[in-house]
């Protein structure tokens, strides 16, 4: 059995609906993290701020289990023409190794439904990434 905390439980109760968003944070290997919503509105979760510009990002599914388990996520990253990662369009950047050795943080992030840009961040899954062409 999962355990939920009472937060969790009396906010569950309280709410008909909430609004889910992905939270995707990319650690690069000189420090920088870049951190993505794909909510409408920028995202805030524990004291991060996960922007709603930037590049399309879309997952694979997932699925919660108790306890620790391998498994595979698949990106899929669209960036726009505006849209720079250190400095670069984000496709080039990517092919001459800017997300070579970073590390991915996906968070599944809960909201309200009057929406105030911050939620809840219970699940957590970590990762390397590592690019290849479409």
């Amino acid at each position: 059995m999962k355990h939920a905390s009472d937060e969790l439980i009396q906010y569950l109760q309280s709410e008909q609906s909430f609004l889910m968003a992905d939270l995707f944070e990319f650690q690069l290997v000189d420090g920088t993290a870049l951190r993505y919503s794909t909510f409408d509105a920028d995202f805030l979760c524990d004291d991060r701020l996960y922007s709603s510009t930037g590049p399309i990002i879309c997952r694979s599914r997932t699925r919660c289990v108790i306890g620790v388990e391998v498994n595979t996520l698949n990106l899929e990253v669209v960036p726009g023409p505006n849209d720079l990662l250190l400095g670069a369009p984000w496709l080039q950047a990517a092919g001459v190794g800017a997300l070579d050795g970073a590390t991915l943080v996906v968070h599944s992030g809960n909201s309200e439904p009057s929406f105030r840009p911050q939620g809840v961040c219970p699940g957590r899954s970590n990762g390397t990434v590592s690019t290849s062409p479409c």
